[in-house]
């Protein structure tokens, strides 16, 4: 990535434009997004799987194909899904049951399940950059008073103006700025823009709780 600035016509105005050296957004960090939601989610599915191995005799288990963590957002996919923990004790569907999103669980659960379900069936996780913050620039052989500052909300998208400085009174032509930004990366989910450190370390601690809860019964027999 690169910054530009370009100078109006009549030079009381300065655009810090954004420029990307590869595609925008950035699908290296979709992808270590993508590759982190699997790994939480299968922790989810491994669970269901070994308490299977508990209670259900032979191998491969009668329901080899179907057995996973089901998630649910609604009472409709609560109703289609739970057939995939059919086979497990009646105290464990209801732990899991308990902790669906549709039944006032942990909500963050829902959140895994999406970020899941687009890596795997449709395409990678979309990340993109945005300013998460940067000193206040410099200006040498600057003319008139401290210009305003209007400062682009939101991801960085390529060719955009990440700030615009506006002046009074005609700038020099050759007027240096100087300015250090840091960018943050932010994931798309439905219309919103979420700071990808702060949502992997909820779904994270989401999966971390369920898969507590389910850890003893994987270890022991569970009474029906």
């Amino acid at each position: 990535m690169r910054l530009v600035p370009q100078m109006n016509v009549d030079k009381t105005q300065i655009s810090i434009h954004v420029l990307y050296r590869c595609p925008h957004p950035n699908r290296r960090w979709g992808v270590i997004v993508g590759d982190i939601a699997h790994d939480l989610r299968s922790a989810l599915d491994n669970s269901v799987y070994g308490i299977a191995l508990m209670h259900t005799t032979g191998f491969p288990l009668p329901d080899n194909r179907r057995l996973a963590f089901p998630i649910a957002d609604t009472e409709e996919d609560w109703e289609r899904e739970q057939s995939r923990i059919r086979t497990l004790p009646e105290n464990v569907r209801a732990l899991i049951s308990d902790a669906q999103p549709c039944h006032g669980g942990n909500r963050s659960l829902s959140l895994l399940g999406h970020l899941n379900d687009m890596d795997k069936h449709r395409l990678p996780v979309v990340a993109a950059a945005a300013i998460a913050g940067g000193n206040m620039p410099t200006f040498n052989d600057r003319v008139g008073s401290y210009p305003n500052i209007t400062v682009m909300k939101g991801p960085a998208i390529s060719d955009a103006p990440v700030l615009v400085f506006s002046f009074a009174e005609p700038q020099p032509p050759n007027m240096d700025v100087q300015l250090t930004l840091s960018l943050k990366p932010f994931l798309l989910h439905g219309n919103q823009w979420l700071p990808v450190a702060e949502t992997l370390k909820e779904v994270r601690g989401a999966t971390e709780s369920t898969v507590d809860i389910l850890k003893p019964f994987i270890s022991q027999p569970v009474t029906q």
